[in-house]
């Protein structure tokens, strides 16, 4: 396990600097970002055959699997701030907590290049387990962080700023305000001593510790982390499916010689001469979640299928010693749009946009009018490659 090194305030590496709003003042302190790596275990196993049944012209099967284990996952920290109160999410954390078991075959059609074109179709179809938030004190990165009242009144700590020449400066606290934050400060530290789960009560936990003498704390950190303490806590999780997904491509390849098709050569080629096209058209199934039935019961569901062709086409010419390549090149070539739409209401009604009665929708109109679509709209490249 390391410390990450997010730099502070002043610079210093391992100690996180974050703002978070409680009512309707700002409010900050500083906070450990503990990272918790323990490598990452996979074991794969893969077997296919291939069929040439005719001339160019293959059929492939294939089975795989793969299992793994200490995967990359997220945990997060929480300040128990003796201001606002527990805070949530003042900074995330990398952890490896994540298993995931991933089955599936392959089938596919390919012709080899011959004849100034090759192609292949594929079709994937897999099922995934997997469990998150899975493990021990070294694979699950959820900390508790807590100051003491010596970090109150050693001039790290405000709860206020105030604006000058354009940037925000902490307001340094009062000795009035020093005395009775400190004192909150202490007494949180008392409650958490007295009993490990008095500011969650979900998961293990450790006993609460000196942030500064966490092992691995790189040079400069500790002494900022001076008077910071920190409780770490784990769960264990019940696996959950994806169930069955899938996905389907298909490629076509085109080259031709320069003296292909009609007409007399210009440039060094005829006019369907020298060209390369390059088509590949991509199928999802779509994202699978929970929703509830009319009957109220949760029931599995699945958002739109998803689709995109892109599209690559260039034309070689040759004058004298000079080369040139145009080409254009078209991502999304038919602008799909498809939607991330799940929930009762799209399983019911079909609905990929909001309500008409909406209380949004009627004071703002569709907020999501741009982002509840898959991949980008198209994207189109031309150019001209020169080589002397």
């Amino acid at each position: 396990s390391h410390w990450e090194t997010a730099s502070g305030p002043e610079g210093i590496p391992g100690v996180a600097w974050s703002h978070f709003n409680a009512k309707d003042e700002s409010y900050s302190m500083n906070a450990v970002s503990r990272v918790y790596d323990k490598g990452h275990e996979e074991n794969s196993f893969e077997v296919g055959a291939d069929w040439n049944f005719v001339a160019d012209y293959v059929i492939s099967l294939a089975a795989f699997y793969n299992s793994g284990n200490s995967q990359p996952g997220t945990g997060w920290h929480d300040a128990v701030d003796p201001v606002t109160g527990r805070t949530g999410g003042i900074g995330g954390t990398y952890a490896a907590n994540r298993v995931e078991d991933t089955r599936g075959f392959e089938f596919s059609l390919r012709k080899s290049f011959s004849n100034y074109f090759s192609f292949r179709a594929a079709l994937n179809i897999e099922w995934l387990d997997a469990a998150h938030w899975l493990g021990d004190f070294e694979s699950q990165s959820f900390v508790l962080v807590y100051p003491d009242s010596n970090f109150i009144a050693s001039g790290k700590y405000h709860y206020q700023w105030e604006v000058q020449g354009g940037k925000e400066v902490p307001v340094p606290l009062t000795d009035a305000e020093i005395r009775e934050i400190g004192a909150k400060a202490n007494d949180n530290l008392r409650k958490v001593r007295a009993n490990s789960d008095a500011f969650n009560a979900r998961g293990a936990s450790t006993e609460i510790l000196p942030a500064w003498e966490a092992p691995g704390l790189p040079e400069g950190a500790a002494d900022y982390l001076q008077d910071i303490w920190y409780q770490h806590f784990w769960f264990g999780v019940s696996p959950f499916t994806r169930g069955r997904g899938g996905q389907g491509s298909m490629q076509v390849f085109v080259s031709t010689p320069q003296d292909f098709g009609p007409g007399a050569l210009f440039g060094g080629s005829k006019l369907l001469g020298g060209v390369s096209l390059n088509m590949i058209y991509r199928i999802y199934t779509g994202a699978k979640w929970n929703y509830l039935n009319i009957e109220g019961k949760s029931k599995p569901g699945r958002g739109p299928l998803h689709t995109q062709t892109d599209l690559n086409v260039q034309k070689q010419v040759r004058f004298g010693s000079l080369n040139a390549d145009v080409f254009l090149e078209v991502f999304n070539l038919f602008n799909q749009g498809d939607t991330t739409a799940r929930g009762s209401d799209y399983m019911w009604w079909g609905l990929e946009r909001p309500r008409s009665d909406d209380p949004t929708y009627l004071e703002y109109g569709d907020t999501s009018d741009r982002s509840r679509f898959i991949g980008s709209p198209r994207i189109t490249h031309m150019g001209i490659r020169l080589s002397f």
